[in-house]
């Protein structure tokens, strides 16, 4: 994300063979954590992530070794104040 108004620039080199998951939620502290935990209870290991924050917003890109079941991204559009998900 560059130049955007609401959100908080970032930006992450893609990981080769990689799955990237990107998300943005209220600024509020334990989100992160939640969203990791979800990964590691569907048995999926970060690669690499980037965590990037404005005000009251925060986006957050994660590249995982293989591509996520639908089951954990809809775990992880259910966590409080996950506000969008999407698999690139």
């Amino acid at each position: 994300i560059t130049n955007s108004v609401n959100y908080p620039a970032v930006r992450m080199d893609r990981t080769p063979g990689a799955t990237r998951i990107t998300f943005a939620n209220d600024n509020v502290a334990g989100v992160l954590g939640h969203v990791l935990s979800v990964l590691a209870d569907a048995g999926l290991n970060v690669i690499d992530m980037s965590n990037r924050s404005r005000d009251a917003l925060a986006y957050n890109i994660i590249d995982v070794a293989t591509r996520p079941q639908d089951e954990a991204i809809r775990a992880i559009g259910s966590v409080a104040h996950v506000i969008r998900v999407r698999v690139l």
